[in-house]
């Protein structure tokens, strides 16, 4: 591997591990603040809005396995150079 696609793979864990982080950690807070405001977890917006967050969650899952697709079609034109 050359040190430009290590670079690249080093990247895209970075950004990975950045925005999994940030997502626990919206999700702990929110879930914290409920509790702190006393509201209930039964109560129908925040039932919505645990939806929508999950509903956000799977959508850019979707999302980054496309772009992953696509740094893995590159590499692999890359490593493997079809007409070169």
């Amino acid at each position: 591997m050359s040190k430009l696609e290590i670079a690249l793979f080093f990247h895209l864990l970075g950004a990975l591990l950045f925005v999994a982080v940030g997502a626990v950690d919206v999700l702990g807070f929110g879930l914290w603040l409920v509790d702190i405001k006393g509201v209930g977890y039964d109560a129908g917006w925040i039932q919505a809005a645990l939806g929508l967050y999950a509903l956000a969650l799977i959508l850019g899952a979707a999302g980054q396995h496309a772009s992953a697709a696509a740094v893995l079609a590159i590499l692999a034109l890359m490593v493997f150079k079809p007409r070169a």
